[in-house]
C-alpha cells in the first residue's frame, strides 16, 4: 500500500478540509460555505477528493442505489486513482467496529489499489462497499 500510495506525493500540496462530506457544505443563496474544519491541514489536494469520492460512494450505497447507479463518469473528471480510495476504505473500515476490517481481503483491496481510471476505481470501491454494507458494516 505504501507503495501504491507514492503517487500522492506528486499532487500540490494543499490547505486540506479532511472531511468533506455533504452536511460540511452550507448553501446560502449563491454562496456556498464549507463548515467543520477541525480535521483540516495540508497534504496533496488528491487526499480531499478521495473523501468526497467515498462520501458519496458510501452514502448512495448505504440509501439503497444499485454500484451500477453511482454517478462514476462526474468522479472520473477528478485526478484520484484506485490507491487512495483503497487508503480512504481502510480508514473507514478502521474506524468502526473491530471485527470489520477484517470483512475486507487483500484482493480486495489489491484490486482496488491496482485501479488507474477513476470511473473503474469508484466503480470497484462501490463493489466493495455494497459488499461491506451486506455483510453488517454501519455507515
Amino acid at each position: 500500500m505504501e507503495k501504491a500510495l507514492r503517487p500522492i506525493e506528486s499532487h500540490p500540496v494543499v490547505h486540506l478540509h479532511g472531511d468533506l462530506k455533504p452536511e460540511h457544505l452550507l448553501v446560502d443563496g449563491q454562496d456556498l460555505h464549507v463548515v467543520d474544519w477541525e480535521a483540516s491541514g495540508r497534504g496533496p489536494a488528491v487526499v480531499d477528493y478521495a473523501d468526497v469520492v467515498f462520501h458519496l460512494v458510501r452514502d448512495l450505497i448505504y440509501e439503497d442505489a444499485l454500484p451500477g447507479r453511482i454517478p462514476v463518469d462526474r468522479m472520473a473528471e477528478l485526478p484520484l486513482e484506485g490507491p487512495v480510495l483503497a487508503w480512504r476504505l481502510i480508514l473507514w473500515l478502521d474506524r468502526r467496529r473491530p471485527s470489520d476490517i477484517d470483512l475486507i481481503s487483500m484482493h480486495d483491496v489489491d484490486r482496488l489499489t491496482a485501479e488507474e481510471h477513476p470511473a473503474a476505481a469508484c466503480m470497484e470501491l462501490a463493489r466493495v462497499v455494497s459488499f461491506l454494507r451486506a455483510a453488517g458494516v454501519p455507515r
